[in-house]
């Protein structure tokens, strides 16, 4: 009786040193896959945030040049206006002038 009672004791060590086996494969494999979940995410969170801030720069540099080009336009309407108006005020003065030494 006395080497059936050791072997049994010797089973019943050994399932349980295979449970805890399994049971820390398990939470190792399950630490894992968590830390990969998790790393993914946050590659992917950093990804869509980086994209996210190039889209906003590039509105915000496409806004940029298209008010620097509104503004370069509206100073070139505005000087050549500026222009014409000297010109034709320019153009009028020497009649003004003839038609006064004329008339007077």
């Amino acid at each position: 009786m006395g080497p059936m009672k050791s072997l049994r004791v010797d089973c019943i060590g050994k399932s349980a040193r295979h449970r805890l086996a399994i049971a820390q494969f398990t939470a190792m494999t399950t630490l894992r896959n968590t830390v990969l979940i998790a790393g993914t995410v946050l590659i992917a969170s950093t990804v869509l945030i980086a994209s996210t801030v190039l889209i906003a720069s590039a509105v915000l540099i496409a806004s940029t040049v298209l008010i620097a080009s509104t503004v370069l336009i509206a100073s070139t309407v505005l000087i050549a206006s500026t222009v014409l108006i000297a010109s034709t005020v320019l153009m009028a003065s020497p009649v003004l002038i003839t038609s006064t030494v004329l008339i007077g």
